[in-house]
């Protein structure tokens, strides 16, 4: 990482760093990280499909969904269903930010390195979010 990259990232916002790291299935890199620095409305859609892999990937070996803080499972199905469905008009990351970050601390997701999800759960997400129009009109 260089300077101008780790200065970016302290500048990040509070508990949004661990959307840097990139997930992995089988230590093959499948979702590069994003830049907490430069997060826009526009990256909801990236961050909800990362939320959920990372959800299923923890939770559904254990109970199939529900350990997690209800409140926090609510914010994620309901974000899901904007960015995919378009219900309830466009998302503002402003809106979310506290979700992304209890969501993280949750799982406590910061560090270093890829985040290990599951393939099919991966494969699954993306392709549900891929073939879904974007909301406003354009293809996913």
């Amino acid at each position: 990482m260089s300077k101008s990259d780790a200065s970016e990232l302290r500048d990040a916002p509070r508990g949004m760093l661990w959307l840097a790291r990139p997930l992995a299935c089988a230590g093959r890199i499948v979702f590069d990280g994003l830049d907490p620095g430069r997060l826009t409305d526009s990256d909801l859609r990236d961050i909800s499909l990362r939320m959920e892999v990372i959800f299923d990937t923890i939770e559904m070996p254990r109970c199939e969904g529900r350990l997690m803080p209800r409140d926090i499972f609510d914010q994620l199905d309901t974000l899901a269903s904007m960015v995919i469905h378009g219900h309830g008009g466009a998302p503002r990351l402003a809106d979310w930010a506290g979700l992304i970050s209890d969501f993280g601390e949750y799982y406590d997701l910061d560090g270093e390195g890829p985040i290990a999800v599951e393939e099919t759960y991966y494969r699954d997400h993306a392709t549900r979010y891929a073939q879904a129009a974007r909301p406003g009109g354009a293809e996913g």
